[in-house]
């Protein structure tokens, strides 16, 4: 709700702004506008999947055209369940919730089930950079591949994700000095049977080299071209 006559200067200048702006996330639960229906004469649709506002008898000021409107928008995802909103930290997002949540959303993002995911990992990541005031904000408008959007995450959070051998979940870990030297185990010779280590260099027959170039063809409309060599 707006009320502010003097937004733009008041009776003496150029007005404000007075009225109600109605705001709609975009989920699919989201109701159809009462208000816009009424000026177009029908059932407006509710417009799933569309972030958007209505603006319900707004006055616009007294101005000859009307203003730029722009809106300012954040989001802070936790569908990874963080508690006592560590999901956002301060005007960020936690970047483990954010990795999530392109893992899991099942419209824009890889659709993962969370029961192949896990979560009790991804939590105590998101508590680590929570502690370490490490939050994050960017915008993903486009057609980049969920790969490098959690690889440029990662990256800013120094950071790795894999799926754990032992227990076949895709997890998360930050590189951190989170650990006892002296606990880590050491391998020697001994470790590996009677025969010890066998070593063997292959010759130069068995090696193989491939490499791949780009440029611009100019026969093909000036188009990128790719060409690759072998051995």
């Amino acid at each position: 709700q707006f009320d502010d006559n003097e937004f733009y200067g008041g009776n003496e200048s150029e007005g404000g702004v007075v009225g109600t702006v109605r705001f709609y996330p975009g989920n699919n639960e989201q109701p159809a506008n009462a208000y816009f229906g009424a000026q177009i004469g029908e059932e407006a649709p509710a417009y799933h999947g569309l972030c958007h506002a209505i603006l319900e008898h707004v006055y616009l000021g007294t101005s000859h055209y009307i203003k730029t409107i722009s809106l300012e928008l954040s989001s802070y995802p936790n569908q990874l369940g963080m508690a006592s909103d560590h999901h956002r930290i301060v005007d960020d997002s936690n970047p483990a919730c954010m990795i999530y949540e392109i893992m899991t959303n099942v419209v824009w993002g890889v659709g993962m089930a969370p029961s192949d995911i896990d979560v009790t990992a991804f939590r105590a990541v998101g508590e680590t950079l929570y502690s370490e005031g490490y939050g994050m904000s960017m915008i993903y408008n486009g057609g980049t591949t969920a790969r490098s959007l959690i690889e440029e995450i990662l990256r800013h959070v120094d950071g790795v994700m894999f799926s754990d051998p032992q227990t076949g979940l895709v997890t998360l870990r930050l590189a951190r000095a989170d650990y006892d030297v002296n606990m880590i185990p050491q391998y020697n010779e001994n470790d590996f049977g009677p025969e010890g280590i066998k070593f063997s260099r292959p010759s130069w027959s068995e090696t193989k080299n491939h490499i791949k170039g780009t440029y611009i063809d100019r026969e093909h409309d000036y188009s990128e071209a790719v060409v690759a060599q072998q051995d």
